[in-house]
């Protein structure tokens, strides 16, 4: 009401829970930066697998409760999952749980795994770590490649920019819309 903004007192404007680190830190690091850069007061945060989505949530919302209190933080919080079954469900459980938060704050994404929004020159290789049976093996596998990714993605931004425009364009588009709420509150 006088004028200030979160950032103004060092605060997050808003945080978004993503369901693995992976997409946390190509999020926070490549797509916020280069296609959404006014989000880079959003406060991005790996919840460790969809079955932890809805209490990273849940535990996001207990410690931030003055949230349903103040204007300011009113719906400033989104989740991004999977596609996949287990990311559906979580979903479908936060929109059961927090009801008066709006549907678009809540939201799976259509590619079952984050890793597929990689550029596409990773193609091949996102499929192999992915069809991985062993749960330890894959999630070794799946750092390794994002390591990989990363390098790739320092090593020349504009190819960078130029591929993750065209490989994860849905995931752009929604922090994307992101971006504009925050702005249509004043965030």
């Amino acid at each position: 009401e006088l004028g200030y903004s979160l950032s103004d007192f060092e605060l997050w404007d808003g945080w978004l829970v993503l369901e693995e680190s992976s997409a946390e830190r190509i999020v926070r690091d490549y797509l916020v930066p280069w296609f959404a850069p006014s989000l880079s007061r959003i406060r991005t945060i790996a919840s460790g697998g969809a079955s932890k989505v809805s209490t990273t949530f849940e535990d996001l919302n207990r410690l931030f409760l003055f949230t349903h209190l103040t204007p300011a933080y009113r719906e400033s919080s989104w989740v991004l999952v999977d596609g996949d079954d287990a990311g559906l469900k979580a979903i479908e459980k936060l929109r059961e749980k927090f009801p008066t938060y709006g549907h678009d704050r809540f939201r799976a994404l259509t590619k079952p795994a984050f890793e597929e929004y990689y550029p596409t020159i990773f193609s091949e290789k996102v499929r192999d770590v992915l069809a991985i049976g062993q749960e330890s093996d894959r999630r070794a596998a799946k750092r390794q490649l994002l390591i990989e990714v990363m390098e790739w993605l320092d090593y020349d931004r504009h190819r960078g920019v130029a591929a993750l425009s065209e490989s994860a364009i849905e995931v752009i588009e929604l922090l994307r819309g992101i971006e504009a709420s925050l702005k249509t509150r004043g965030g």
